[in-house]
């Protein structure tokens, strides 16, 4: 049985980190790589910046008649390995020295970061299923920690998963794995709103607390 579910958990890791590469002919960064490996294959970033999740890269690639012609996001997590990328064509109107001053009121890099970071839907319910039909909560906590050893949750994700669990001790539990792998704590009441009572909620805030 403990080898079945084993298969299970790595059938779910491979399906949910299926992200291929990228860079040059699509094939040269890799999710994983350092920034040393970044920097051998794109050279240094024009843009440097940082948050909660890690640091980010920002590329401009020359398109010879035009300035730019294609902008490239890099994202790392703490321990400097690569965990989202992005190319982004730009449109004529968009190719001068202002476009990367105007997009949103979180910035570019953000957006996409955050975009990127969590899983697609599709990769989602291939998670949410296995977990809803585990036969017991230990298999259905297994699935959720190995899941969170590879992917990252929207805030949206977590609390779905979270509803799968009967009893609030173990949604709390299970919130303990997914937490360091969130990509939008700014929508944690979407994952407060799980708990009915504010002790509940209160321990959840300690876990997602610092981050």
């Amino acid at each position: 049985m403990k080898n079945i579910l084993t298969a299970t958990l790595l059938c779910v890791i491979l399906a949910l980190n299926g992200a291929g590469a990228y860079g040059k002919d699509k094939v040269a960064v890799r999710r994983g790589m350092t920034k040393q490996e970044v920097t051998a294959i794109l050279g240094q970033p024009e843009d440097v910046s940082f948050d909660y999740y890690g640091e980010q890269w920002e590329y401009y690639k020359n398109g010879g008649i035009t300035k730019y012609d294609k902008r490239i996001f890099v994202g790392f997590d703490s321990e400097g390995r690569v965990v989202t990328f992005r190319s982004v064509s730009l449109r004529p109107d968009d190719r001068d020295d202002d476009y990367h001053k105007r997009g949103t009121d979180v910035g570019p890099m953000r957006r996409y970061f955050v975009d990127e970071f969590c899983m697609d839907e599709r990769s989602f319910s291939v998670l949410y299923d296995k977990v809803k039909d585990a036969s017991f909560s230990d298999n259905k906590f297994d699935l959720v920690e190995v899941a969170s050893l590879g992917c990252y949750f929207s805030c949206g994700q977590c609390a779905r998963i979270l509803n799968l669990f009967p009893f609030t001790s173990d949604k709390l539990k299970a919130l303990q794995f997914m937490a360091p792998r969130i990509s939008d704590y700014q929508n944690a009441n979407v994952i407060y709103s799980v708990f009915d009572f504010d002790s509940d909620k209160a321990r959840a805030a300690e876990i997602l607390g610092g981050r």
